[in-house]
């Protein structure tokens, strides 16, 4: 082999190296950026760190929990409560 093809294959190689370095960042920080918009879709505020993304309870998921909570026996037994409509409509987002 001469030193001209061995320089080649290690610039070939180090050019696919770098390709994938590049190409992983890309694809792990657009994989977490997928969960960003489906988190803040459903009114959730995220951050995104080095290899997590947190997400906090929503104002949407507090006001649930309190209808819930204030109205918990209609609920379950389906009757008619003030802001029915609304926590129905809430809690399917």
């Amino acid at each position: 082999m001469s030193a001209t093809s061995i320089f080649y294959l290690v610039k070939r190689g180090f050019l696919f190296l770098l390709c994938f370095i590049v190409f992983t960042v890309i694809g792990t920080l657009s994989h977490e950026a997928g969960h960003i918009v489906v988190a803040k879709s459903l009114g959730f505020n995220t951050t995104l760190h080095y290899a997590s993304m947190d997400y906090e309870k929503a104002e949407l998921f507090d006001t649930l929990n309190r209808i819930y909570l204030e109205n918990k026996e209609e609920i379950e037994s389906s009757k008619d409560f003030e802001g029915k409509h609304f926590y129905e409509t809430q809690l399917k987002k």
